[in-house]
């Protein structure tokens, strides 16, 4: 079976998605970005190719690296209850590793509660 020639620009249009988040600082762009990427890398998998970009694994973000504070972390989860981490990164344009210390500050502090396991664990903002 022949691959589709379509599906080298669509990998080369998912590496200038990857220069494009590299560059905006935005929210609002680093999100449509995020979610035009994850459509694309979809076409990809589904055509039996493995997308690669700068080495991340599941759960990570165009833009790892880029450490959310702690207090616009607090404040997705108080503005979305329930968010999975892997969410939380997508919606503060980083990666899951890159997010980890500020929950894990959060939920030493009490400000967060974590209900679940693993992956499955979603996070709440604590009253008070």
């Amino acid at each position: 079976m022949k691959k589709d020639p379509a599906l080298r620009y669509v990998a080369a249009a998912i590496k200038a998605m990857d220069k494009a988040m590299a560059s905006t600082q935005d929210p609002a762009t680093r999100t449509a970005i995020g979610e035009a990427r994850s459509a694309l890398s979809a076409v990809l998998t589904l055509n039996g190719l493995v997308v690669s970009g700068n080495g991340r694994g599941r759960g990570a973000a165009p833009n790892a690296g880029n450490r959310p504070d702690v207090e616009r972390v607090a404040r997705y989860i108080a503005d979305h209850p329930g968010s999975r981490a892997e969410d939380i990164a997508t919606a503060l344009g980083t990666g899951t590793s890159d997010l980890r210390p500020a929950l894990m500050k959060l939920k030493s502090s009490g400000t967060v509660e974590p209900k679940g396991k693993a992956r499955a664990t979603r996070y709440y903002a604590t009253a008070g």
